[in-house]
């Protein structure tokens, strides 16, 4: 199993902060992603962690999106369908459960509350 790390986040959507659990490889990549955002003039711990000192607008990660989308069928040879941004969020949690981690673990991973609605 890979190894894991906690790290504080904070969100907007809920004005809290919390920790979970990522594997160290996207930890090492957080952190030099920090460390590109702190050269910058003006950096401080309010910049995003995607998009720096202004946050990364969802036309942007849909273009993305739909980028690697399009490059599947090319390096693959296969076609999928297409899901919006919040799909992968379900496609995320589904991950996790089918993994084994618990319903209330990833209730709070994902900022789903409250439990047992």
């Amino acid at each position: 199993m890979t190894e894991s790390i906690n790290l504080k986040l904070q969100t907007q959507k809920i004005e809290k902060n919390r920790k979970i659990t990522m594997p160290l490889i996207l930890e090492k990549m957080l952190r030099e992603l920090y460390k590109y955002y702190h050269q910058f003039e003006g950096f401080n711990e309010e910049w995003f962690v995607f998009g720096g000192h202004r946050h990364l607008p969802s036309t942007s990660i849909d273009r993305e999106k739909d980028n690697a989308f399009d490059l599947v069928p090319k390096i693959y040879g296969i076609n999928i369908n297409r899901i919006t941004n919040h799909e992968f969020r379900h496609s995320h949690a589904t991950y996790l459960y089918s993994r084994g981690v618990k319903l209330s673990i990833i209730a709070y991973r994902l900022i789903w509350y409250p439990i047992g609605t």
